[in-house]
Protein backbone atom coordinates (compact mmCIF):
# COMPACT_ATOMS: atom_id res chain seq x y z
CA UNK A 1 0.00 0.00 0.00
CA UNK A 2 0.98 3.65 -0.27
CA UNK A 3 1.42 3.89 3.49
CA UNK A 4 3.88 1.00 3.57
CA UNK A 5 5.79 2.26 0.52
CA UNK A 6 6.30 5.58 2.27
CA UNK A 7 7.20 3.98 5.62
CA UNK A 8 4.23 5.55 7.39
CA UNK A 9 3.74 4.03 10.83
CA UNK A 10 1.55 6.58 12.62
CA UNK A 11 -1.85 7.61 11.30
CA UNK A 12 -4.08 10.37 12.66
CA UNK A 13 -7.41 8.86 11.71
CA UNK A 14 -10.73 10.67 11.83
CA UNK A 15 -13.05 8.41 13.83
CA UNK A 16 -16.17 10.59 13.65
CA UNK A 17 -17.51 14.13 13.85
CA UNK A 18 -19.83 15.44 16.55
CA UNK A 19 -22.64 17.76 15.53
CA UNK A 20 -25.91 18.94 17.04
CA UNK A 21 -28.86 16.82 15.96
CA UNK A 22 -31.49 19.36 14.81
CA UNK A 23 -34.38 17.22 16.09
CA UNK A 24 -33.05 16.52 19.60
CA UNK A 25 -30.76 19.57 20.01
CA UNK A 26 -28.16 17.16 21.42
CA UNK A 27 -24.67 16.13 20.24
CA UNK A 28 -24.65 13.23 17.82
CA UNK A 29 -21.80 11.34 16.06
CA UNK A 30 -21.68 11.76 12.28
CA UNK A 31 -19.73 9.64 9.79
CA UNK A 32 -18.42 7.01 12.20
CA UNK A 33 -15.44 5.19 10.70
CA UNK A 34 -15.81 1.65 9.38
CA UNK A 35 -12.54 -0.16 8.78
CA UNK A 36 -12.10 -2.24 5.64
CA UNK A 37 -8.40 -2.94 6.05
CA UNK A 38 -6.28 -4.09 8.95
CA UNK A 39 -4.60 -1.54 11.19
CA UNK A 40 -1.89 -4.00 12.23
CA UNK A 41 1.57 -2.45 12.04
CA UNK A 42 0.26 1.11 12.42
CA UNK A 43 0.01 3.38 15.41
CA UNK A 44 -3.51 4.78 15.25
CA UNK A 45 -4.41 8.15 16.76
CA UNK A 46 -8.19 8.59 16.83
CA UNK A 47 -9.26 12.11 15.85
CA UNK A 48 -12.69 13.41 16.80
CA UNK A 49 -13.89 16.61 15.18
CA UNK A 50 -16.35 18.51 17.36
CA UNK A 51 -18.26 21.22 15.57
CA UNK A 52 -18.07 24.53 17.43
CA UNK A 53 -21.90 24.60 17.48
CA UNK A 54 -21.73 21.76 20.01
CA UNK A 55 -19.68 23.91 22.38
CA UNK A 56 -21.96 26.89 21.80
CA UNK A 57 -25.11 24.90 22.61
CA UNK A 58 -26.30 25.78 26.12
CA UNK A 59 -28.10 22.44 26.52
CA UNK A 60 -24.97 20.30 26.07
CA UNK A 61 -23.86 18.44 29.20
CA UNK A 62 -20.04 18.44 29.04
CA UNK A 63 -19.58 15.39 31.28
CA UNK A 64 -22.14 13.45 29.27
CA UNK A 65 -20.42 14.47 26.04
CA UNK A 66 -17.04 13.31 27.38
CA UNK A 67 -18.57 10.00 28.41
CA UNK A 68 -20.29 9.37 25.06
CA UNK A 69 -17.25 10.30 22.96
CA UNK A 70 -14.93 8.19 25.13
CA UNK A 71 -17.33 5.23 24.93
CA UNK A 72 -17.65 5.42 21.13
CA UNK A 73 -13.86 5.64 20.67
CA UNK A 74 -13.54 2.61 22.97
CA UNK A 75 -16.16 0.64 21.01
CA UNK A 76 -14.41 1.35 17.71
CA UNK A 77 -11.04 0.36 19.17
CA UNK A 78 -12.41 -2.82 20.75
CA UNK A 79 -14.10 -3.91 17.52
CA UNK A 80 -10.79 -3.74 15.63
CA UNK A 81 -8.56 -4.64 18.59
CA UNK A 82 -6.80 -1.27 18.44
CA UNK A 83 -4.79 -0.02 21.39
CA UNK A 84 -4.17 3.72 21.41
CA UNK A 85 -1.66 5.88 23.23
CA UNK A 86 -3.05 9.21 21.99
CA UNK A 87 -6.40 10.77 21.16
CA UNK A 88 -6.77 14.05 19.30
CA UNK A 89 -9.66 16.48 19.65
CA UNK A 90 -10.29 18.83 16.73
CA UNK A 91 -12.49 21.84 17.45
CA UNK A 92 -12.25 25.40 16.16
CA UNK A 93 -13.35 26.94 19.44
CA UNK A 94 -14.02 30.66 19.70
CA UNK A 95 -14.19 33.20 22.49
CA UNK A 96 -17.88 32.40 22.90
CA UNK A 97 -17.27 28.64 23.23
CA UNK A 98 -13.90 28.80 25.00
CA UNK A 99 -15.06 28.08 28.55
CA UNK A 100 -17.12 25.03 27.62
CA UNK A 101 -14.38 23.71 25.31
CA UNK A 102 -11.65 24.09 27.94
CA UNK A 103 -13.91 22.38 30.50
CA UNK A 104 -14.52 19.57 28.00
CA UNK A 105 -10.76 19.12 27.47
CA UNK A 106 -10.11 18.99 31.23
CA UNK A 107 -12.82 16.38 31.76
CA UNK A 108 -11.76 14.36 28.71
CA UNK A 109 -8.18 14.27 29.95
CA UNK A 110 -9.31 13.08 33.42
CA UNK A 111 -11.35 10.26 31.88
CA UNK A 112 -8.89 9.07 29.23
CA UNK A 113 -5.46 8.03 30.52
CA UNK A 114 -3.66 8.54 27.21
CA UNK A 115 -1.74 11.39 25.65
CA UNK A 116 -4.21 14.08 24.60
CA UNK A 117 -3.58 16.39 21.68
CA UNK A 118 -5.72 19.14 20.20
CA UNK A 119 -5.78 21.04 16.97
CA UNK A 120 -4.83 24.70 17.25
CA UNK A 121 -5.75 27.36 14.68
CA UNK A 122 -3.58 30.34 13.80
CA UNK A 123 -5.93 32.84 15.45
CA UNK A 124 -5.77 30.78 18.67
CA UNK A 125 -1.98 31.08 18.63
CA UNK A 126 -1.94 34.81 17.94
CA UNK A 127 -4.57 35.63 20.57
CA UNK A 128 -3.81 32.90 23.10
CA UNK A 129 -4.11 35.36 25.99
CA UNK A 130 -7.82 35.62 25.08
CA UNK A 131 -8.55 32.20 23.55
CA UNK A 132 -6.48 30.44 26.26
CA UNK A 133 -4.55 27.21 25.92
CA UNK A 134 -6.23 23.84 26.23
CA UNK A 135 -4.89 21.48 28.91
CA UNK A 136 -3.45 18.98 26.45
CA UNK A 137 -0.09 17.28 26.14
CA UNK A 138 0.60 18.79 22.72
CA UNK A 139 -1.05 20.77 19.98
CA UNK A 140 -1.18 20.41 16.23
CA UNK A 141 -1.10 23.74 14.44
CA UNK A 142 -3.51 23.72 11.52
CA UNK A 143 -1.27 25.65 9.14
CA UNK A 144 -3.64 25.73 6.19
CA UNK A 145 -7.02 27.08 5.02
CA UNK A 146 -5.66 30.59 5.13
CA UNK A 147 -7.69 32.17 2.40
CA UNK A 148 -11.20 32.30 1.10
CA UNK A 149 -12.32 29.64 -1.32
CA UNK A 150 -12.98 31.46 -4.57
CA UNK A 151 -13.54 30.59 -8.20
CA UNK A 152 -10.73 32.91 -9.35
CA UNK A 153 -8.11 30.19 -8.87
CA UNK A 154 -6.44 31.79 -5.85
CA UNK A 155 -4.90 29.43 -3.32
CA UNK A 156 -7.13 29.07 -0.26
CA UNK A 157 -4.90 26.44 1.38
CA UNK A 158 -1.76 28.51 1.90
CA UNK A 159 -1.25 32.24 1.66
CA UNK A 160 2.21 33.50 2.65
CA UNK A 161 0.96 37.02 3.32
CA UNK A 162 -1.66 35.75 5.78
CA UNK A 163 0.75 33.22 7.32
CA UNK A 164 3.36 35.91 7.99
CA UNK A 165 0.86 37.77 10.20
CA UNK A 166 0.88 34.87 12.64
CA UNK A 167 4.48 33.64 12.62
CA UNK A 168 5.77 36.01 15.31
CA UNK A 169 3.12 34.69 17.72
CA UNK A 170 4.46 31.14 17.42
CA UNK A 171 7.59 32.07 19.41
CA UNK A 172 5.48 32.95 22.44
CA UNK A 173 2.92 30.15 22.34
CA UNK A 174 3.47 28.09 25.53
CA UNK A 175 2.26 24.73 24.20
CA UNK A 176 4.41 22.31 22.22
CA UNK A 177 3.12 22.28 18.63
CA UNK A 178 3.44 20.00 15.66
CA UNK A 179 2.39 21.36 12.28
CA UNK A 180 -0.25 20.02 9.90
Amino acid sequence: TTLNKNHIKKIYLRYFDVEINPKTNQPFPIGVIHFEDTTAGFTIVPVVYIKNDVMLNTFVDVNGLVSKISKLIGQINNKKNISVQEIQIDCDWTLASKDKYLHFINEFKKNNPVLLSATIRLHQVKYFDKTKIPNVDKGVLMYYNMGKIASDGSNSIYNKKIADKYLMSLKHYPLSLNVA
